[in-house]
């Protein structure tokens, strides 16, 4: 934050006060972050008035002087300090409202969406497109394609793919171009330990096949799309790891770093817009830590891309903490400050409440996307965020339940976008107990 500040041009001596201030120092900072550069030059400059009558003070050799020069900083510093306080209240109100009217705007579009959509069914091109207009209208941009290939794929035929399933892939994409929408198709499934017939496995033993496999797959999805404007865009893979929740094993991550690097070669290969188009690529499990934290993920070159400059983008996923997000197991249905607030207001348990990872964890996460990814001309995209619906977990408060989920849902978007990062939201469903 005061990297940040400094950037702006903040008077050293002003950013040396906040430093010394420690802790104390936090909201002020947070509130001057949140300024306009015209309002932040007036409260920089109101601080200089202060802080230059103070030094006066210090080298009056006068005693007459010295007493008038008191008496006009202390005005002063009242004046200043209460016009200081007045600029850090209003933002502090101000990012207050912001987060407020991100959730509500957030659950809006969860409602009329749920509304339009009902019980979804994929058996009819009426009904699919029926669903994408909803999410359009719902005020989405952008629809994130789950493609399993499995056993659509004829390993005795050169890995050939069901025609019948590229063309249903096809339709759904153009339902998606029917509402100018973008759209991320990718292998999604086929990582999978947990699927009868997974095979993109980094651990597998035959990993010659695999790679074969994987390139001749892609060739055709990049073949069949060729002619597709910048609307679609290809990912890699899917939360490919070991299936083990372990850090990772670097021969197994070297072998996904592989599949990126085929990924794009071959795509690139296929001539058509695939020469240019964008492509997501996906470290450990499409885990944060993982892609960051010198685990061994290698951001791939693109040196066959013609448009003169690297379109790859970072694809990772956000469901931290897992235990509210996902984890049906348990019952923890509270999250952040909102979930803070419910307990409070004596409406829940503090043993529902998530334990770890609340609002500065997500800060800290998607700043480091931005340190790592961002700040270098790396576009990031957060191909999956959200959590379950829990409010059957406690049916006696279900609309606070709702409210705390939006609100998490919220927290993650607004904080990703703040950060240049592109949040792509997935419906997880409902908890079940």
């Amino acid at each position: 934050a005061l990297n940040s500040l400094s950037a702006r041009g903040i008077d050293s001596e002003l950013m040396s006060e906040l430093q010394q201030m420690g802790p104390s120092a936090i909201s002020k900072i947070k509130a001057l972050e949140a300024m306009s550069d015209t309002e932040l030059d007036r409260y920089v400059s109101l601080w200089s008035v202060k802080h230059a009558q103070a030094r006066a003070q210090a080298v009056s050799e006068l005693e007459g002087l010295r007493v008038e020069t008191e008496a006009s900083i202390s005005q002063l510093r009242i004046d200043a300090e209460q016009e200081l306080e007045d600029y850090c209240v209003i933002w502090e109100q101000k990012l207050k409202q912001v987060d407020i009217d991100a959730n509500t705007e957030l659950e809006q579009l969860r409602v009329d969406f749920q509304k339009k959509v009902g019980i979804i069914k994929t058996d009819t091109e009426k009904e699919t497109q029926e669903m994408v207009d909803a999410v359009a209208e719902a005020g989405f941009g952008t629809v994130r394609i789950p493609v399993s290939f499995l056993s659509k794929i004829d390993d005795s035929c050169g890995y050939k793919i069901d025609r019948e399933w590229l063309d249903r892939i096809a339709e759904v994409v153009d339902y998606c171009y029917n509402r100018e929408l973008f759209v991320i198709i990718n292998i999604h499934g086929d990582g999978y330990h947990t699927i009868k017939g997974g095979w993109l496995l980094c651990d597998g033993s035959d990993q010659s096949y695999i790679k074969e496999k994987y390139a001749a797959v892609w060739r055709q999805i990049a073949l069949r799309f060729a002619d597709y404007d910048e609307h679609l865009i290809f990912e890699s893979m899917n939360e490919v790891f070991d299936g083990i929740y372990h850090t990772p094993v670097a021969e197994y991550y070297e072998n996904i770093n592989d599949y990126n690097r085929i990924f794009i070669d071959t795509v690139r290969s296929t001539g058509g817009n695939n020469t240019h188009r964008w492509l997501m690529a996906a470290g450990w499990n499409t885990d944060i830590n993982y892609t960051c934290d010198g685990y061994g993920f290698r951001f791939p070159e693109d040196k066959l891309c013609t448009c003169g400059e690297g379109r790859l983008i970072l694809s990772v996923h956000c469901y931290d903490p897992w235990d509210y997000c996902g984890e049906e197991e348990k019952t923890i249905f509270l999250w952040g400050e909102k979930g803070q607030e419910i307990i409070e207001l004596e409406l829940a348990d503090q043993r529902y409440m998530a334990d770890w990872g609340d609002e500065e964890h997500i800060r800290a996460q998607f700043a480091k996307l931005k340190k790592d990814y961002i700040d270098r001309g790396i576009p990031v995209v957060i191909g999956e965020f959200g959590c379950i619906d829990r409010a059957v977990c406690a049916p006696h408060i279900p609309d606070r339940i709702n409210e705390n989920r939006a609100y998490y849902d919220g927290f993650v978007a607004g904080t990703a976008a703040q950060n240049g990062i592109v949040p792509v939201y997935w419906e997880i469903g409902r908890a079940h107990v």
